[in-house]
């Protein structure tokens, strides 16, 4: 990383890097920032190899701290200012960082577990110094500044930076923790690499490409599916500070945007958006992303004039398979990237037949092209990388184009009167009904032993849609075994800090006093 920004900012240092609400950062400047950064941590104490927390929003100190971590060959360890108070303290404790930064907005979520806290000593912090600081406050505070080290500033000429090979750790990426605790898979310079060389050869991406991140910078797919692939191009980000349905087109006209990573949550809330004449009349050419969910594609593609490519992945393996395929109007997530193996396995990791559901199983040629595994956890690493494939935790399978086809998690699925059932697919018949906005389908027990199906909706504002009408829609729209027993209408659903939904607090919640009952329809008692 460190390399690849020196050599953008020596040849074509007037180039803009970042655009944003501000106006534009180059690469001659972010180069020059993150450098001055990175002599500032170093003063602070950060050496070769150590962490170094970064909890901000998106905002281009978020960019230049993460370059002048790397710069130093320090690692970055990426937070969501959403975090709840437990998994804050539980990541900076994993990761043993000593040093984090953050916007002075964010001090009173630190000051609410910095007892909990056992290795952090400094804190950097954005938009001003606190007055007056916390009462009892353990952590020395720095204003963040780069390149000034004691009140005094340092020239970039004065920094010596240490060689930064593909093999040393670039970032420690906290998993989501829908199903438990984060795990911090390791991701190496050869792993960040590796990622943005798929999306600049998938998505044809060139130094003239205008890259739009709305997805936060503490996620991977921002990161090494957004930034990343500029930094080895050549490109252009525009970061925005988040992603907003009412404003999307018209900041993507602004910008000039031609590439898109996304999540599916994306899609769905712009092709419910109210169409208007010029929905084909914008700047991007390209989306991509994980999963675009079923029936989306081909009519987006159509009203608003792109190409969407379904893609699969994960942070620990990257994005393996890439549907380029403009004619493949299927829901498969594409073929497998060149360089990297596939293999459906059975409970007993023995490959299965074309067309039949499995695990999902990646590996690669190439040292460095996937995670290294997972920090300061041996036994789950080990257990990840089994019989030396990398096993996802992800169910699928490959036909006989060699395409491969997601089907859900192997713990996201229902069993229900013998059957184990999708709750993936549910969710995507049930997302189908124009009233509906997100949908969470989970199993809880059920007399017969095994589980009944229940789904937890979020409907669109301005409908006015009851759990029962909802049922009835499903007489006609889902299949008789997959249809929910328990239809639960919520203000909102249990999210981790990416978006995902944490289907364990449902199942642990279980069933709401108000939720329909197919069994016992609205009037009736028990």
């Amino acid at each position: 990383m460190p390399a690849l920004l020196a050599l953008h900012a020596r040849l074509r240092g007037s180039h803009a890097l970042l655009l944003d609400e501000f106006g534009e950062m180059t690469y001659a400047a972010a180069y020059h920032d993150a450098v001055a950064l990175g002599a500032a941590l170093a003063h602070l104490g950060v050496k070769r190899g150590d962490r170094v927390a970064i909890m901000l929003p998106n905002r281009r100190e978020f960019v230049v701290s993460w370059f002048g971590v790397a710069t130093i060959g320090a690692v970055e360890v990426p937070v969501s200012p959403n975090n709840s108070a437990e998994r804050l303290a539980h990541i900076l404790n994993h990761s043993q960082c000593r040093v984090l930064v953050l916007q002075a907005s964010d001090l009173d979520q630190l000051v609410a577990v910095a007892h909990a806290l056992s290795h952090l000593e400094h804190i950097v912090v954005l938009d001003g110094l606190p007055e007056p600081i916390p009462a009892g406050f353990p952590f020395e505070l720095h204003e963040w500044a780069p390149g000034v080290v004691d009140e005094r500033p340092v020239a970039v000429s004065e920094v010596e930076l240490p060689a930064v090979a593909m093999w040393d750790q670039a970032v420690v990426m906290y998993t989501s923790g829908s199903t438990g605790p984060a795990k911090g898979a390791m991701i190496s310079h050869g792993h960040h690499y590796m990622s943005a060389y798929q999306a600049i050869v998938s998505a044809g991406i060139t130094a003239d490409d205008i890259i739009y991140v709305a997805t936060p910078l503490h996620h991977n797919m921002a990161q090494a599916y957004g930034v990343m692939p500029a930094l080895v191009s050549g490109a252009t980000v525009h970061l925005a500070t988040r992603f907003n349905r009412e404003s999307f087109w018209a900041d993507i006209n602004t910008s000039g945007a031609t590439i898109l990573p996304f999540v599916g949550a994306m899609l769905v809330l712009l092709a419910k958006s109210p169409e208007t004449a010029g929905d084909a009349d914008n700047t991007l050419r390209v989306g991509f992303g994980v999963p675009i969910p079923a029936g989306i594609k081909r009519p987006f593609e159509e009203r608003f004039g792109l190409q969407l490519m379904h893609c699969y992945g994960s942070t620990e393996a990257s994005i393996v398979a890439w549907n380029t395929d403009e004619n493949d109007t299927s829901n498969a997530v594409g073929r497998i990237f060149d360089g990297y193996h596939v293999r459906i396995v059975d409970g007993n990791d023995l490959p299965v037949a074309v067309g039949e559901i499995g695990e999902i199983c990646v590996r690669a040629d190439e040292p460095y092209a996937m995670f290294s595994g997972y920090l300061n956890d041996p036994a789950k690493t080990a257990e990840s990388t089994r019989n030396l494939w990398f096993h996802t935790g992800d169910r699928g399978w490959l036909d006989d184009e060699d395409r491969l086809w997601f089907s859900d998690r192997i713990g996201d699925v229902i069993r229900h009167k013998g059957e184990n059932i999708s709750a993936y697919e549910i969710e995507q018949l049930f997302v189908n009904h124009p009233a509906v906005s997100l949908a969470a389908a989970y199993g809880v027990p059920s007399d017969l032993g095994d589980e009944e199906i229940a789904i937890a909706i979020i409907t669109r504002p301005g409908h006015d849609l009851s759990a029962a009408e909802l049922f009835g829609w499903c007489n006609t729209a889902v299949p008789r075994y997959m249809r929910p027993r328990y239809i639960d209408l919520v203000e909102e659903l249990p999210l981790t800090t990416t978006g995902k939904v944490e289907k364990y607090k449902l199942r642990q919640r279980g069933i709401s006093s108000t939720a329909f009952d197919a069994r016992r329809p609205p009037g009736t008692t028990s």
